[in-house]
């Protein structure tokens, strides 16, 4: 059978992104398409829109209870730029669900600080019991020795400060649902890319079908990185698939 440019396009229109989702199923191009590509293809968007709804619900959360999140206490601050890598190890400051803390800093606008944990402090703290004074002179080692307890108590202090601190941000995201609303968005992922898997596996008959698989290829995140990498041909070619749908949809 010729296909013709009409038929072509309406297949294509069939295919159903998300905004044409109930129209692609009943249409008798998409009917055309084997039944199993379509129903996979069906719990693809309901496992999309669980996924956009479990991370609106975190960010819910984010603004929930922004009100009551505490910073933490400049005396456990570190390094500025810990939301690009600057200062190893040292954890970022954060708001209830994760995302990166910024305030005010000297000379800059704003700038995401690295904070001390308990187990940071500590460290400083046998860091310095470890220390011997140093000195020619019975003074010298006084003044040296001197150096070394004032730190310890400065660090000692800042554990105080450390350890509340982390406690009172982990009673809170534990009151605010924070693990169970990560979760619920783990469980969604891992749903969407079971689908795009299954929908990869399952053969096209007409450009219908191909649209799908386009649209499950570009979900599962697999798209981002193609379209970077060495295989950049292919991520265009996903892309032009879906932006055909659309102007034929439209």
């Amino acid at each position: 059978m010729k296909t013709t440019r009409r038929k072509f396009l309406g297949g294509v229109a069939a295919a159903s992104l998300p905004a044409t989702a109930a129209t692609a199923a009943a249409s008798a191009e998409a009917a055309a398409e084997i039944p199993q590509l379509i129903n996979a293809h069906k719990r693809l968007l309901a496992a999309r829109e669980e996924l956009k709804e479990a991370k609106s619900a975190l960010e819910w959360i984010a603004d929930e209870w922004r009100h009551v999140w505490p910073l933490a206490p400049e005396e456990i601050l570190g390094f500025w730029g810990a939301d690009r890598g600057v200062g190893g190890s040292h954890k970022p400051e954060r708001d209830i669900v994760g995302n990166f803390l910024y305030r005010d800093a000297r000379g800059r606008t704003k700038a995401c600080f690295s904070v001390e944990t308990p187990d940071d402090v500590q460290w400083w703290i046998d860091n310095f019991r470890k220390r011997k004074a140093r000195g020619r002179t019975p003074e010298t080692l006084r003044k040296s020795q001197e150096v070394i307890d004032r730190n310890v108590r400065l660090h000692e202090r800042n554990l105080e400060l450390a350890i509340a601190y982390q406690k009172e941000t982990s009673e809170l995201r534990e009151k605010a649902g924070v693990k169970a609303a990560k979760a619920r968005i783990a469980r969604a992922q891992k749903a969407v890319e079971a689908v795009c898997t299954e929908i990869s596996n399952i053969p096209a008959v007409g450009y219908a079908g191909l649209v799908i698989k386009a649209d499950a290829l570009k979900s599962s995140g697999m798209f981002e990185a193609v379209y970077r990498g060495p295989l950049k041909e292919m991520g265009l070619f996903v892309q032009a698939v879906l932006d055909l749908n659309g102007r034929a949809s439209s």
